[in-house]
């Protein structure tokens, strides 16, 4: 997942220098402090009460859902943090943000893309790890209830090849496949797809 990471942290970076050098916000300079929590809920935890200890007004939170979570506790009482992750649906009264559709979202409207061109079958790919689950748990919810089956392969984040689950998802020739991937995972995926012809 550094993949996602690394150009979400070059983003930012570039954001508050450009920020800063017009001066900064409302004339206040954007101090912008990087803790990696290499995709691990436990280093997440650890990096949220670092970076809580050292006074921070705003976290962004670009990891993977498992290291959102485990960081969500330790906000009760603020800082407030935002997270793109549509696997991420904090509750109302937290000071988590999150700012995408939610993967339930997502899903529905895979669902009403797959129903608007007449499929009724569809092959998924999802991760092993909690955005995966979260996937999972939204394709469970929608396909059914919008009478669309599916054949479900799951693969590791680590995997370099996903050609076996590819080639089992759609052996019952599903007209569309459904990656519920990011980063380097469906990076994966695509070369496995493209290299299966």
């Amino acid at each position: 997942m550094s993949t996602v990471g690394t150009r979400q942290l070059s983003a930012v970076e570039w954001w508050a220098q450009d920020v800063n050098a017009k001066g900064g916000i409302r004339g206040r300079l954007i101090n912008l402090i990087h803790c990696n929590d290499e995709a691990s809920p436990e280093k997440s935890v650890t990096c949220t009460r670092d970076l809580i200890g050292r006074g921070v007004v705003l976290l962004l939170n670009a990891s993977i859902t498992g290291p959102i979570l485990a960081a969500m506790p330790l906000l009760n009482n603020g800082p407030a943090m935002v997270t793109p992750s549509p696997n991420v649906v904090p509750p109302a009264n937290s000071y988590v943000f999150q700012t995408s559709p939610s993967d339930l979202e997502l899903t529905k409207g895979i669902a009403a893309y797959a129903r608007q061109n007449g499929i009724d079958h569809i092959a998924m790919v999802a991760a092993t790890d909690a955005s995966g689950e979260v996937g999972v748990k939204s394709a469970a919810a929608v396909f059914p209830a919008a009478g669309i089956t599916y054949k479900l392969a799951r693969i590791d984040l680590r995997a370099s090849d996903a050609s076996i689950q590819l080639a089992n998802v759609v052996s019952d020739g599903a007209p569309l496949i459904y990656s519920n991937y990011s980063g380097g995972g469906a990076a994966t995926v695509v070369k496995s797809y493209s290299n299966l012809g």
